[in-house]
């Protein structure tokens, strides 16, 4: 069937062959970094089960990329209750994700970092048990869990890599780098009491701890990178207010350097949810976004490498969600195709839209709201950027606390129904139905759907009934 679709604002009404309730996407902003949801794929397990994390990764080594979602009640206090459910999806490559791999745990859990830990090839999870759960749960103790990919994307049980007579009983938050130089993978993790390292080992596993220093109290998040610009990768801790720098002497043994964001008025007074270490402005040189919890004064902070070890504050960004909303996750990708980084911020309460922050190429963000048909945004407590539907164009996936709202947007204009006439677009209902009657009984061009075009007649109808049945994406 030949249909026309009439665009919203100044796009030209466009003809395109469709099959029987199809939509349209105008390709002309096809990675602009606008977003438009999708019902495909199927997050919401149950009212009051949300999405705890939301990572992806091509698991199964396909060129699809996959999800990883560790799914809980956030809310619950019960340690019974607030057991976690690992939740693969398989990316088929056109926004669609098969039915979930379902992997129960006897364990909460947060945070989640997916790297080639054994380096395989294939790329390997890794999450934080939370403390207090009963100890004969063995394999599950306080700690790092290691699920090793089994090289087609499955997940083996999984393994606790802090575990043992010196496993410190709380981690706050870990990073996987070669310290060394070695080729082999490390990890750094942080305690309540200290800065601890496991040196990867040639046969495999990890040797013995080493106390690289001892911790601050209010350090929830750490990246790595070459922030001296020396050749090897040195360590940077986010703190409260301001930061912490470890330099690297080459042979994985750190010196702790110069402190960053120190004496600003106005400073932020929540803890990072989120630490981003990657070059924003073009200069060849790693600069930090830090996501905090509270947006007051600020959710966002930039700190700018200038280059001499030290970072300048350079922007702090107020994302316009209200004082209330609790900020929970970042992810960093070119959204928009420009040649630098821009920032997806996604908030937990339904009250409050996310907020896209594009790159001006300078490392200075401006904030806009991330809203699709119907005004929908993705909300909840973890997001990630993904080509879903392989067009080149990086998507947002974020778990979205209304049970009956999609998980995906995908990165262009707004999605089209034939059938969706008038507000709330991505909604069919009676007012697109009394706006059809309406334009039909006047002879209006809004109701010419379909060929013969500037004919208006039976076949106008049957397209907007075909259309009204198939539903919108």
């Amino acid at each position: 069937m030949l249909v026309r679709v009439a665009l919203l604002g100044s796009l030209a009404c466009l003809h395109s062959t469709l099959a029987p309730g199809a939509s349209i996407q105008d390709e002309s902003c096809l990675g602009s970094g606008v977003f438009s949801p999708s019902t495909t794929v199927p997050i919401g397990v149950e009212p009051g089960i949300d999405a705890l994390t939301v990572e992806s990764a091509d698991l199964d080594a396909d060129g699809r990329e996959d999800l990883v979602v560790f799914m809980g009640d956030p809310s619950a206090i019960d340690e019974e209750v607030r057991l976690t459910t690992l939740f693969v999806f398989f990316g088929l490559g056109d926004g669609v994700f098969d039915e979930p791999i379902v992997y129960p745990l006897e364990a909460p859990v947060r945070g989640t970092e997916i790297v080639d830990l054994n380096q395989d090839g294939f790329p390997d999870v890794l999450t934080i048990s939370e403390p207090g759960l009963n100890p004969e749960s063995v394999g599950y103790a306080d700690g790092i869990l290691y699920f090793e990919n089994d090289g087609a994307g499955g997940l083996l049980p999984p393994q606790t890599l802090t575990q043992g007579p010196e496993r410190d009983p709380f981690v706050k938050s870990f990073e996987v780098f070669d310290s060394d130089g070695d080729g082999r993978l490390d990890i750094l993790y942080v305690s309540i009491s200290e800065y601890k390292l496991l040196l990867g080992l040639e046969e495999g596993g990890f040797g013995q701890q080493s106390i690289l220093h001892d911790a601050f109290d209010d350090v929830y998040a750490m990246r790595s990178a070459d922030w001296d610009a020396d050749g090897d990768t040195d360590v940077i801790a986010g703190r409260v207010s301001g930061g912490l720098l470890f330099e690297n002497d080459g042979s994985g043994l750190f010196s702790v350097g110069p402190m960053y964001g120190t004496g600003f008025d106005g400073g932020v007074s929540s803890r990072i949810k989120k630490m981003i270490v990657v070059d924003l402005n073009g200069d060849a040189r790693v600069d930090i976004l830090q996501l905090h919890e509270e947006p007051d004064n600020g959710g966002v902070s930039i700190f700018l490498n200038v280059g001499t070890g030290d970072f300048d504050l350079s922007q702090r960004l107020d994302l316009g969600l209200g004082s209330k909303s609790l900020l929970a996750d970042a992810a960093m990708g070119d959204v928009d195709n420009d040649g630098d980084q821009d920032c997806v911020v996604i908030s937990q309460d339904v009250a409050f839209q996310s907020v896209l922050l594009r790159n001006a190429g300078d490392g200075t963000f401006v904030p806009e709201q991330i809203k699709g048909a119907g005004d929908a945004s993705p909300v909840g407590r973890g997001v990630t950027l993904m080509d879903a539907n392989l067009d080149g164009a990086l998507d947002v996936v974020g778990d979205l606390i209304l049970p009956d709202a999609a998980g995906l947007f995908l990165n262009g204009c707004r999605v089209f129904c034939l059938a969706d006439l008038i507000e709330p677009y991505g909604v069919l209902d009676a007012s697109d139905v009394m706006t059809f009657l309406g334009a039909f009984g006047k002879m209006s061009p809004d109701a010419d759907l379909a060929e013969p075009f500037g004919v208006i007649d039976f076949d106008d109808v049957l397209a907007f009934l075909v259309s009204f049945g198939a539903g919108c994406p």
